[in-house]
């Protein structure tokens, strides 16, 4: 191991036998993220005052796996909690919430083993509690929910329930779903808890899964009556193998081999997806009504944005955010007005005696996105333009089928490219003579990451933030939601509000 991993943790094999509260187990892969995530337990309140941090060696390949490397971590835990944890997770709330979480579930369900943040009921209703590069501080279900699966990024065990994994199963997947049936069959529940992590993993389903999952059912079919269990990556089976259990399984396997499981299929799945939507613009066109507008769609819009707009959830969570937090007496600026629907809220919801600044980076949607903004009342202004930092006048703009996530790319040669003008955020307060107070939106597929690195002067004039995040882009690049919540709280903004992957966030007042 390298100089990286902190001085306070302890590798399993020193270990002593003394009770603290809290025992958190990883395995150590990549030194680095396993120093990130003990640094944010610590700083969360898990400190060595009375809880341990012990990892096992894998950093010179893997000298044990999720099931045995696990157990090792067991038998050599003090803790009456113990922790199992990946690497690449960060604490978010603090210990106190999950002492409080424990604490209740003990009282309300006195039978549990084991918890976690995502997993599936019984009856296959998901129970989440995470951030990852998927979703956004995200809360699926009631919580505590009982369930009979487990993701095994965090999992937590009572040490008096006396619980392990199976010793006749090796690999890295699915050992969380076994943990949760090993404490079934000893009597004991598993829930998702309200305990708040971010994930930064990406979960790699590769030929080493196949294997899980066929040695994981052979296991349970020679030990119990058939039962099906949906994890939050597959459905396997307890007992013997279902059809639509050995269906999947068929198709994972054509799926690692490359092939396209059901090609012939696809184009009439495809075109059964799309004939609602066809209809409905064979009678209306390419118009939407939306909160009693009805806005102009490209005819080439993707299926997703149509489908959105004819159910009326087409970016919801910013509309709903606009109404609810934008103020209404000072300039508004939006970042990503893709088709202007947003763009139309803002300007509805701001004073007319105030303007509303919109940039859109795609050619193609600049005229609609101007077209739809301007059915609201009051001076508007639609800039076509990029934010950038880079320093240079233009930019490479990538146009995707899916125009409203098109993006900025590095790759010269990429087929469907335009170049197109590059502003900071400082340069658009400057052309639009924005001198004072302002609010601003944006959705910029992760470009949010580099608008805090990079502008955050321009920013100490905005009162107030409503910003889609982009996990996936955050991590892709080694960032985490957690670096850039951390940046945003820099910049002077406390965030006040969510919904789904859109905050709200407003400057914290000067002392």
């Amino acid at each position: 191991m390298t100089g990286l991993i902190p001085s306070y943790a302890v590798e399993a094999s020193s270990q002593t036998k003394d009770s603290v509260a809290y025992s958190v187990c990883t395995l150590v892969s990549k030194p680095a993220l396993y120093a990130q995530m003990v640094e944010s337990f610590h700083a969360a309140g898990f400190t060595v005052a009375d809880c341990e941090y012990l990892y096992v060696d894998n950093t010179k390949g893997n000298q044990a796996d999720g099931y045995q490397g696990l157990n090792r971590l067991i038998a050599k835990a003090r803790g009456t909690y113990v922790i199992l944890c990946h690497q690449d997770v960060i604490a978010i709330d603090g210990r106190h919430n999950l002492d409080n979480c424990l604490a209740e579930l003990t009282i309300s369900a006195p039978d549990w083993g084991v918890v976690g943040n995502a997993g599936y009921s019984a009856d296959r209703k998901k129970r989440f509690r995470l951030t990852d590069r998927h979703r956004y501080d995200d809360r699926i279900g009631n919580l505590p929910g009982k369930v009979a699966s487990l993701d095994e990024n965090f999992l937590l065990i009572r040490r008096d329930a006396l619980l392990g994994f199976s010793h006749d199963l090796d690999g890295f997947h699915l050992y969380g779903t076994d943990l949760v049936t090993q404490a079934a069959l000893r009597g004991r529940t598993a829930w998702v808890v309200d305990f708040h992590l971010e994930h930064l993993g990406v979960g790699t389903i590769d030929a080493t899964f196949e294997n899980c999952v066929v040695g994981f059912q052979a296991k349970y079919q020679r030990a119990m009556a058939h039962r099906a269990v949906r994890t939050p990556v597959t459905m396997v089976d307890l007992g013997r193998a279902s059809l639509e259990s050995r269906f999947r399984l068929y198709k994972l396997r054509l799926e690692l081999q490359g092939r396209k499981p059901f090609a012939m299929f696809r184009p009439l799945t495809k075109w059964l997806e799309a004939l609602p939507h066809s209809i409905y613009e064979w009678r209306n066109g390419s118009k939407y009504t939306l909160d009693g507008t009805t806005f102009t769609l490209p005819t080439k819009s993707p299926l997703l944005a149509r489908k959105a707009m004819r159910r009326g959830f087409y970016e919801a969570p910013e509309r709903e955010m606009v109404k609810k937090w934008l103020p209404r007496n000072m300039p508004a600026i939006e970042i990503g007005g893709a088709y202007g629907v947003v763009s139309h809220t803002i300007r509805a919801h701001v004073d007319t005696n105030f303007p509303v600044i919109v940039v859109e980076a795609n050619p193609a949607l600049v005229q609609t996105c101007r077209a739809n903004a301007a059915l609201a009342k009051g001076p508007l202004s639609v800039v076509g333009a990029a934010l950038s930092f880079d320093g240079a006048e233009t930019v490479r703009f990538s146009i995707t089928d899916a125009l409203h996530t098109s993006h900025i790319t590095k790759d010269d040669e990429a087929e469907g490219t335009v170049l197109v003008p590059a502003l900071t955020l400082g340069q658009i307060l400057a052309s639009e003579g924005v001198q004072r107070e302002f609010s601003l939106v944006c959705d910029i597929e992760g470009a949010e990451f580099d608008l805090l690195l990079n502008d955050a002067a321009s920013l100490k004039q905005c009162a107030c933030i409503i910003m889609e995040i982009h996990p996936e882009a955050f991590m892709n690049r080694g960032h985490s939601v957690s670096a850039f919540l951390a940046l945003l709280k820099e910049a002077g903004f406390a965030v006040v509000d969510k919904a789904a992957s859109v905050i709200v966030a407003h400057r914290i007042a000067s002392a």
